[in-house]
């Protein structure tokens, strides 16, 4: 094999990967990643449940803001139910795909329900901030 083919080769393959897994930064749809950042007065978290209110689309994929959490979420009605399990401290809980020309100060969210990581739920859900930036 040429020394130039031995070269070609790898770099057609890593371009060829880099097209087939698409741009890591967001969909290519028109969408706009947002991050919901989370401020909290404890630092042990195990499980968060969070409620988003406000003009949100029927379909919103939540990416984990993180490699050390596990989101789930569920559009029900009027809201967007995000459930974060891991080790949970202040910071991106994930990332939202909303569409271009979505209004962030029309979007309101809270901490609904939380619990430590030995599953002890917490007794009160004040004094956390939510934010939801671009």
């Amino acid at each position: 094999m040429s020394r130039h083919l031995r070269m070609t080769v790898p770099l057609l393959l890593a371009a060829l990967f880099a097209a087939a897994c698409g741009d890591a930064t967001g969909p290519d749809d028109g969408s706009v990643p947002f991050v919901l950042h989370l401020t909290t007065p404890f630092p042990d978290y195990g499980a968060l449940l969070v409620v988003l209110y406000g003009p949100l689309p029927e379909a919103v994929e939540v990416v984990a803001g993180s490699a050390e959490l596990v989101v789930h979420s569920i559009r029900v009605a009027d809201t967007l139910r995000i459930a974060v399990f891991g080790t949970i401290v202040s910071g991106p809980l994930g990332r939202l795909d909303l569409p271009a020309g979505t209004v962030v100060s029309q979007i309101s969210g809270r901490v609904e329900d939380a619990a430590s990581r030995g599953a002890v739920q917490r007794d009160a859900v004040s004094g956390y901030t939510l934010r939801l930036e671009r």
